[in-house]
């Protein structure tokens, strides 16, 4: 109705185009390109089925609600508390609606790494650019998309470390095992191509995820980063190094890549 959209509008900006209004600002303040993207789409589904303009509590809620995964929640709710928030501080809406519905809990990670020999057996057969990749997310922790994103120029072989552009454009120094710096040659240009040309998140996710099943292991790249955090916390029993080289700004995160083995439970009780 009109006296609902006076009280979520105050100016007269047509909502169409917030969501590009609310693009190009994230743009200006250096957002990464994948958070954007997402944010995009998010807007997109939930303006399909409810009015940004006036959108209620209840109507996020119940739109939330037909996904199963808290997780999945959590990140739709965090991408529509960010424009909402925009919209806010920018004087184009005078309620956020969102601000008031509670975030779903967020379940513990259960971690879930390659176990060690069969992660060594499989980079032992891997072609490339697999064989490189998994190197990567099992011995140095990358992410996907920070695979796609190294180059040449990040390898320090004078120090041991890779220079990492991690979520949120922020980079991390991550100390190179044996394997990753035999791996990744001097030089310039992308660490890992695929005939010839650079590779996006999702060409590393699903070739990763292809040759992994095609050896009979149920695994991921991503589960190969589990490994990395899990022989990380073996080898030093600090939650806090391995966030720092897993990149993670919270350490309740990295309790959901780091397995406890039996000899740290025998070892705790006796």
């Amino acid at each position: 109705t009109a006296g609902n959209i006076r009280k979520y509008r105050v100016t007269l900006a047509d909502m169409e185009t917030l969501p590009e209004q609310f693009e190009a600002w994230q743009r200006y303040v250096g957002l990464a390109d994948g958070t954007i993207y997402r944010r995009r789409r998010t807007l997109a589904r939930f303006g399909a089925v409810h009015d940004l303009a006036i959108a209620r509590p209840v109507d996020i809620e119940s739109w939330l609600g037909q996904f199963k995964q808290a997780t999945t929640r959590r990140q739709y709710l965090g991408d529509l508390r960010a424009f909402y928030g925009w919209a806010l501080d920018h004087d184009h809406l005078t309620v956020d609606p969102a601000a008031r519905v509670r975030a779903p809990k967020q379940p513990l990670g259960k971690p879930s790494p390659i176990d060690p020999d069969v992660l060594k057996a499989a980079i032992d057969a891997a072609p490339e650019p697999e064989r490189t990749m998994l190197i990567l997310a099992g011995f140095a922790g990358l992410r996907c998309v920070e695979i796609s994103r190294l180059r040449l120029e990040d390898v320090s072989h004078k120090s041991g470390t890779l220079r990492v552009l991690g979520k949120g454009d922020r980079t991390r120094d991550v100390t190179m095992h044996p394997l990753v710096a035999a791996a990744l040659p001097a030089g310039t240009g992308p660490a890992v191509t695929f005939r010839g040309k650079p590779i996006t998140p999702r060409t590393v996710s699903d070739r990763l995820a292809r040759y992994l099943h095609g050896q009979g292991i149920d695994a991921t790249g991503h589960k190969a980063r589990h490994s990395y955090g899990t022989g990380l916390y073996e080898a030093c029993h600090n939650l806090v190094t391995v966030a720092g080289q897993l990149g993670h700004a919270n350490i309740a995160t990295t309790r959901g890549y780091v397995a406890a083995s039996d000899e740290d439970a025998r070892a705790a009780i006796a």
